[in-house]
């Protein structure tokens, strides 16, 4: 819950005075590899061949002739960075050299776990072993232990990804076994290989009574058996891999099964049992014999009491990792602070909710934008709590857009009427108003807002005003979309666009647009007459609708042009997200709209296995790809990467336009010169993106994961825009800022505002991995190493309760 600016809904008119701290509320609602060598374009009945791979592109003369075409297309070739810190030691120059570098770290992944195997059972052979459970009985036993698994043993495995699906998706279900295995055989035969592996996974559970309240933190990976431990008539099912009980008629499916990682990775986990009060770990570890595996070790470490001031702080679930999120160089760069910004409020319902809440408030700090001339300017309710504390300020209208739209009402008329007279008079007040939000809202109270906006012009003219809402945009975007209309003359349509340029972050409810639509009449109406006709406020009698529809009747409002967003955005009015400088995530429909590429003037756009519209409907006729089974094209593009059943294509319009028509080529924005687009790459659960990330060669990288600051404006995209493009922007982040997956996850979560980004079960840990490859996890924070390292099944826990928060909300 959210508390309110310090005025309550009926101060509706107020001198500066002083408001109660806020809690922070969210601002969301509701396979080998290989390298193709060859030229990524044959032209019809031409042979094309390509050059040196490190050669560079050369860009086609606009006065060459059509006859010269096949001599330009031979100069079209893959570069790469022979210098890249990832690859540097190896040349992709054809296939077989990927598929060396691929082998070699499969091969390197399973030397290194034939290496975990020989430390466990040389750790085991010192230990005394009792009731076949390993007692750890002494302090330089146990850190070596917690040594060996959080800073020598390697989590990253290219092979785990393909070896634990889709066994993490869960295979308890007749939907689950149908889309994710060929046939039940099939599903016992994967469990059997699960069953057998070694992934030396370590799961604490303290055995201190619940009831004790222990200044020391527990354990980081510390799991409570009701968390991995089923139930079956009142005895503990055991821990397996094959499913307890199978649901022949559930053929739902669902690959982001987040709550379900605990206890499917249960199974495969070693456990430790430890506790603050130097108590028997016995009722633990008799429950842990009856129903863990034996093949598992399961370890009991009876210390002295204090045992734990001479373990590392970073072994402890203390939140010493939690800096890193809020503070880090992706937010150093694009929100800079003059101070760390630290934790703020108690409230929260999981440590990653505290998370969000305080990144939103991380990258929403001191980010208070001015319109129109620098007289009307945004902010959110931090901004708007120091002003009305402050006695001397420079606004002197100060307007909160409350986003209870239930409690908050309108300005009474014998309010806004004395503010008319007061200000007439030359007062020296500053005033405060709290409006209710539009977005979202079906209930409009028309002379209301057709008064604050009057007000708003008029103060505006020699004074300055606030705007503020909760998070800066959710509650006061409608309010700037028809200030916008009325200010600068423009339609709504224009508006948006307008503020879109002016990069105001902007937020729209289902059905804004329609809202929209029935206010336009009445706030063009206000700038051409009731501005002028209303010397202060208007009266609720004395509005004629009758005499404004007929005046619109007779004089429409015309359109200057036509925007394709707006007739085929479906009622989400949503732009695409700015991830940083020239890089921004959207969907479909973004990618498909002249008029999203033309207000952030995309140069190149990035589609993943979803081609935009204008693609069939344009220039299929002209150019195919060669797994399209059709009449020949004058174009046949090749793909310049592609694993598995994946194949990345890459579209130059510049060195195609000899093969186009002029006038097909004028329908596209004049700024758009390349469509990368990543065939057959489907959010089923199965498709991997790990290969991407480390098998293909640096120009690929160059051109999927870009850089920090990329030349040109670019679109990545996929159907919706949650998954995998979140993904491919989400690993940009980690491999060119240095920054971990939580952190990375996080502000994209944050950026993505209007839709809760989630990439499937299987990108998301194949992220887990990539974060591990790049080394990430091991880098010096403060001259220190960061060596806190969650499982994988605690990151996901923690993400399904945060997605709980929302999905139980826009349920209920």
């Amino acid at each position: 819950m959210t508390q309110s600016p310090s005025s309550s809904s009926s101060e509706t008119l107020c001198l500066i005075s002083s408001a109660q701290g806020i809690i922070p509320m969210s601002c969301l609602l509701s396979s080998s590899s290989t390298s193709s060598s060859n030229a990524s374009i044959i032209a019809e009945n031409t042979n094309i061949s390509s050059s040196n791979s490190n050669s560079q592109h050369n860009t086609t003369s606009p006065s060459t002739s059509i006859s010269s075409a096949s001599s330009i297309l031979s100069n079209v070739y893959s570069t790469y960075n022979a210098s890249s810190p990832d690859l540097q030691y190896m040349q992709f120059s054809n296939a077989s050299s990927t598929n060396y570098t691929s082998n070699l770290r499969k091969s390197s992944s399973s030397s290194h776990q034939d290496f975990q195997e020989i430390w466990f059972n040389k750790f085991n052979s010192t230990l005394p072993k009792r009731d076949g459970v390993y007692v750890i009985n002494t302090t330089e036993k146990f850190n070596q232990l917690l040594n060996f698994y959080y800073q020598t043993k390697s989590r990253f495995n290219q092979n785990y990804s393909n070896q634990l699906f889709p066994y993490l998706h869960d295979l308890s279900t007749r939907g689950h076994e149908d889309n994710f295995t060929e046939s039940y055989n099939h599903m016992k035969d994967i469990l059997h290989i699960i069953d057998s592996m070694h992934l030396n996974n370590l799961m604490f559970i303290k055995s201190d009574d619940e009831e004790i309240d222990s200044i020391t933190p527990d354990l980081i990976n510390s799991v409570k058996l009701d968390q991995i431990l089923d139930r079956h008539y009142n005895e503990w099912e055991k821990l397996s891999v094959y499913p307890h009980q199978y649901d022949e008629h559930d053929m739902k499916m669902n690959c982001r099964n987040f709550g379900r990682q605990l206890k499917l990775m249960a199974p495969l986990s070693h456990f430790v049992v430890y506790n603050y009060t130097n108590s028997d770990n016995a009722n633990v570890l008799s429950m842990l014999r009856k129903v863990v595996n034996p093949e598992k070790y399961i370890y009991s470490v009876e210390l002295d009491k204090d045992w734990w001031s001479t373990i590392e702080p970073n072994y402890f679930d203390n939140d010493t990792d939690e800096d890193p999120v809020y503070n880090n160089s992706f937010l150093s760069k694009f929100y800079p602070s003059e101070e760390e910004f630290t934790s703020q409020g108690e409230h929260f319902v999981s440590r990653y909710h505290r998370y969000e809440q305080n990144v939103i408030w991380r990258m929403s700090g001191n980010r208070r934008t001015w319109l129109f001339d620098n007289k009307i300017c945004v902010g959110n309710i931090l901004d708007y709590n120091e002003l009305v504390k402050a006695l001397d300020n420079e606004f002197k209208l100060i307007i909160y857009c409350d986003d209870d739209i239930q409690s908050c009402n309108f300005p009474p008329i014998e309010t806004l009427q004395w503010i008319y007279h007061d200000y007439s008079q030359g007062g020296a007040n500053s005033y405060c108003l709290k409006i209710p939000q539009l977005g979202g809202n079906k209930d409009i109270d028309l002379v209301g807002v057709l008064n604050v906006l009057k007000l708003i012009v008029k103060l505006s003219k020699v004074n300055k005003v606030f705007i503020g809402s909760h998070d800066g945009f959710t509650s006061s975007t409608i309010w700037l979309v028809l200030l916008t209309q009325l200010l600068n003359r423009l339609t709504i349509e224009e508006s948006i666009l307008y503020l879109a340029k002016q990069e105001i972050k902007l937020f729209f409810f289902d059905n804004d647009y329609s809202l929209l639509q029935d206010l336009e009449i009445f706030v063009d109406y206000l700038n051409k007459h009731l501005l002028s006709e209303f010397p202060t406020i208007i009266l609720p009698s004395t509005l004629d609708l009758n005499s404004i529809d007929r005046f619109y009747f007779m004089n429409p409002i015309v359109k200057p042009q036509p925007y394709d967003w707006f007739a085929d955005c479906q009622g989400q009015l949503n732009l695409p997200s700015k991830v940083y400088p020239h890089l921004y995530l959207g969907s479909l429909l973004h990618s498909s709209s002249n008029t999203i590429l033309e207000t952030f003037g995309i140069s190149n756009i990035i589609s993943i296995d979803e081609l935009p519209s204008w693609w069939n409907q344009m220039f299929s006729k002209y150019i195919q790809f060669d797994y399209e089974q059709r009449l020949a094209a004058p174009v046949v593009l090749k793909p310049i990467y592609k694993y598995d059943n994946i194949k990345i294509y890459e579209v130059n319009f510049e060195q195609l336009h000899h093969f186009i028509p002029y006038k097909v080529q004028a329908t596209l924005p004049s700024s758009l010169n390349s469509l990368i687009y990543i065939h057959n790459f489907k959010d089923d659960g199965k498709d991997s993106i790990l290969p991407m990330l480390l098998d293909a060669p640096p120009f690929i990288h160059d051109k999927i994961l870009l850089g920090q600051s990329p030349k040109k404006s670019t679109l990545i995209h996929c159907k919706v825009g949650v998954s995998r493009s979140a993904t491919l922007v989400i690993a940009s982040i980690m491999k060119h800022f240095r920054i971990g997956l939580v952190q990375a996850y996080f502000m994209l979560r944050i950026i993505r505002f209007n839709i809760i980004i989630q990439p499937n079960l299987k990108l998301f840990y194949e992220l887990f991995l990539y974060e591990e490859y790049l080394g990430l996890p091991d880098q010096l924070q403060d001259g220190k190493k960061v060596v806190k390292k969650w499982n994988w099944e605690f990151i996901a826990d923690e993400i399904h309760r945060l997605n709980q928060i929302y999905t139980s909300s826009s349920s209920s």
